[in-house]
């Protein structure tokens, strides 16, 4: 009889080993606006948990966060996702703030919506929220963002103004400043003008109905059917690639794949 009991703690802590080493990875979704791309949000859901996932979508950075919350839900449950948590407006008490704080605790993936970053910074910023959200992150729970979402993840946030063009942000990608909608909206100056005034030396732009996924801040995917463009500016030479879906980044030599 001790034999079985032994090989059945050894599995149990394979099984433990082998969880802990998955949370050891960061995973972060970066989508463009426009059209969220199918393979993006599979990937999401597959990083997430599949089927057992509980997603969690926040709609802080919209005023009107209720139809983004409900486009999000919709095409989420479309690929997959069985049950989604949605905190649609900053808290506006501790109450709230605790309420928030339990749907954090049970996600397994975290999705803000579209809108405006600095909007969502500042609710992060009032209620003290920015630690518990990296930690999440830093555990190993997958965190994505569309339009104003995927801005808001970088260290040195693009505010989207004239001064100053960058303000902090939640800092789950520091490498590089992120730009959205990029190619549609002709903004590869913006993000040049921000990368220089934050003194970063790297850049991202995701086009509208694209998306990248980054893995341990060290690899990236391009998903879906729209360009994503990588920057690297040094001496004042700037240079840059642009890669289409399915090609690879190394974001350790800021180099393609």
């Amino acid at each position: 009889m001790v034999r079985p009991m032994r090989s059945i703690f050894g599995l149990v802590l394979i099984g433990t080993l082998l969880q802990m080493q998955a949370l050891a990875s960061t995973r972060l979704l970066l989508v463009g606006g426009g059209k969220r791309p199918e393979q993006a949000l599979r990937r999401f859901l597959a990083w997430s948990g599949e089927s057992a996932s509980r997603i969690l979508i926040i709609g802080w950075p919209s005023t009107i966060p209720g139809d983004y919350v409900r486009s999000l839900s919709a095409e989420l449950s479309a690929v997959g996702a069985n049950r989604i948590l949605v905190s649609e407006t900053a808290p506006v008490s501790e109450s709230g703030k605790e309420e928030f704080l339990s749907q954090l605790a049970q996600a397994t993936g975290v999705f803000f919506t579209g809108g405006d970053q600095n909007r969502a910074m500042a609710a992060i910023e009032a209620w003290d929220l920015k630690s518990s959200l990296r930690k999440r992150f830093e555990a190993g729970i997958p965190f994505a963002g569309t339009s104003a979402g995927t801005a808001l993840m970088a260290e040195a946030m693009i505010t989207g103004k004239e001064y100053p063009r960058t303000a902090p942000g939640l800092g789950l990608f520091t490498p590089a400043v992120i730009d959205m909608h990029f190619l549609k909206r002709n903004r590869e100056p913006r993000l040049i003008a921000a990368m220089a005034d934050a003194g970063m030396h790297f850049g991202i732009g995701v086009d509208e109905d694209g998306a990248v996924a980054i893995e341990d801040s060290l690899r990236a995917e391009v998903l879906g059917t729209q360009h994503v463009m990588f920057y690297e500016s040094i001496g004042g030479r700037t240079m840059s690639f642009e890669l289409e879906g399915g090609d690879r980044f190394d974001l350790k030599g800021w180099r393609s794949r």
